[in-house]
């Protein structure tokens, strides 16, 4: 609803005060996203003892996602270039329908809780928060999921800077989402080898940053892209091993209203980076920046996971 809703208030738009309060919306459903269809999904894995290949399964739904993104932004390009900008966002409003009638369509059960197992639940959800580990790829979460919002508010704009096509930029767009499928095929081999990818994801955002004025920047932004996608599979993994079943839900939930949340924020300080020094300048000076501070938070996570002799194994069901 909050999509649909977003969607209207874009295309009627007709200053940056009608695009801002629209941004302001859309980014309200990405902070309500919650963590019930990871969860639903390793609770079922676990019950097979399948654990293992959860990030096999999580990335083949997001690789179905991705593909109908795909076959979206080359339609949008087209239609767009035929048209107007404005069409491609009514069109979309059709398919935010489809999704609300399927979404209620369905039923579920819920059993009430009583007022000590809602106590229990809620002490079970703070101490799972605080373990080092959990709060470690949490905070590698959120930062995860800023360059995600960034790169998918701003990234059409980077391309619009080097003189690209309403078409083309259509079909640009959907290299995302094809290069993306690609990269989620290796989330195994990147679960089992997370810190090594991690830090060769650091370097391709340092040679983005160096290369974000140059035609080579649009190569790098596509990389970028699907690294992060890959480098979210990887930690919510992480998270979902270190989560008891009981409240995974809601520990899921919880993290992922932050990440947004926080994100929600700092897109705008990118885009005072942007009023300021332009967007392949802004583009450049955050990649290098959040380089860095990845870089930091894998240190962080490899010190806290050594130094900590604790685990979550008492707390697992």
């Amino acid at each position: 609803m909050h999509v649909g809703l977003a969607l209207v208030v874009l295309d009627s738009s007709s200053s940056v005060t009608g695009y801002a309060t629209g941004t302001l919306v859309y980014d309200l459903y990405w902070s309500l996203v919650n963590g019930a269809v990871q969860a639903y999904l390793y609770n079922h894995l676990k019950q097979a003892k399948q654990t293992a290949s959860y990030a096999k399964h999580i990335s083949q739904v997001w690789a179905y996602t991705f593909v109908g993104a795909a076959a979206a932004n080359i339609l949008s390009g087209f239609i767009a270039d035929a048209t107007s900008l404005r069409i491609p966002y009514y069109i979309s409003i059709g398919s935010v329908v489809c999704a609300l009638l399927i979404a209620t369509s369905l039923k579920t059960d819920i059993p009430g809780a009583s007022t000590d197992q809602k106590h229990t639940s809620r002490h079970l959800v703070l101490s799972t928060l605080r373990h080092e580990t959990v709060l470690a790829f949490a905070i590698r979460r959120i930062f995860s999921t800023y360059i995600f919002l960034t790169i998918l508010e701003f990234g059409q704009i980077y391309l619009l800077s080097f003189g690209v096509s309403a078409k083309k930029l259509g079909g640009l767009w959907a290299v995302t989402a094809v290069v993306c499928v690609a990269a989620l095929l290796l989330s195994a081999l990147a679960s089992r080898n997370h810190e090594r990818f991690t830090w060769i994801y650091v370097a391709i955002l340092v040679l983005f940053g160096f290369a974000a004025q140059t035609y080579v920047g649009i190569v790098l932004l596509f990389i970028v892209y699907a690294c992060n996608e890959l480098l979210a599979v990887v930690t919510e993994t992480e998270l979902q091993h270190n989560c008891p079943s009981k409240v995974r839900a809601t520990v899921l939930s919880i993290i992922s209203f932050l990440a947004f949340g926080i994100s929600i924020g700092l897109t705008w300080v990118f885009n005072a980076l942007c009023g300021t020094d332009g967007i392949r300048i802004a583009v450049s000076t955050f990649s290098m920046s959040y380089s860095v501070i990845i870089a930091s938070l894998i240190v962080a996570t490899w010190y806290t996971q050594r130094r900590s002799s604790a685990s979550l194994t008492s707390l697992q069901v």
